[in-house]
């Protein structure tokens, strides 16, 4: 934005979008939230569901916001879990996961702090499932079938449940300079 200006970023952003859009006319992604509704629940495909799973993130924050208020610990938390569910909104390529990177990290520093095996548990799942997508490791067969089963896609839906589970459990430390969280 600062070198481009205003203008030339908004049409960039307007370029990505209309790209990500038609990426659903000629793109199938077992990662996406639509797939994985179909394939594990036998679910009609539909924009539907995924705009139902956006609009279940903008409750959990609407509502969490008229609770507690709003601050910038809560911006920045909402914004990670908005940047990582990106993917799963849209059909994208597996290339586009690397949004929910920040997200982790963020769910390893939280868990470092709560010591919770439990939750520590379900995000080493969701760890296995987001870098199960490996021909190298897997081999070409192997790697097909995770791939067509969407397990990065449900990997990264993971690391979203849990983080809201996590914020919503935690209670926030007021220090301006940590984001630390106690349970």
């Amino acid at each position: 934005m600062l070198f481009i200006g205003w203008e030339v970023n908004y049409l960039l952003w307007k370029d990505w979008v209309n790209a990500i859009i038609s990426h659903g006319t000629y793109l199938k992604s077992p990662q996406s939230l639509q797939y994985l509704l179909h394939n594990f629940f036998d679910v009609q495909v539909s924009w539907a569901y995924s705009i139902l799973g956006l609009l279940l993130l903008l409750f959990f924050n609407i509502l969490e916001v008229i609770r507690c208020g709003v601050s910038q610990k809560r911006t920045l938390f909402w914004s990670l879990i908005y940047i990582a569910f990106v993917p799963s909104f849209f059909i994208t390529d597996t290339e586009h996961f690397i949004m929910a990177l920040p997200l982790i990290m963020f769910l390893m520093y939280w868990l470092y702090q709560i010591k919770s095996k439990v939750k520590w548990i379900v995000f080493l799942f969701g760890i296995l499932f987001y870098s199960f997508d490996s021909m190298d490791l897997l081999g070409r067969k192997l790697s097909t079938m995770v791939y067509d089963y969407g397990i990065l896609g449900v990997g990264n839906l993971i690391f979203i449940i849990l983080g809201i589970i996590i914020w919503d459990k935690s209670k926030l430390v007021e220090n301006e300079n940590s984001i630390r969280v106690e349970m």
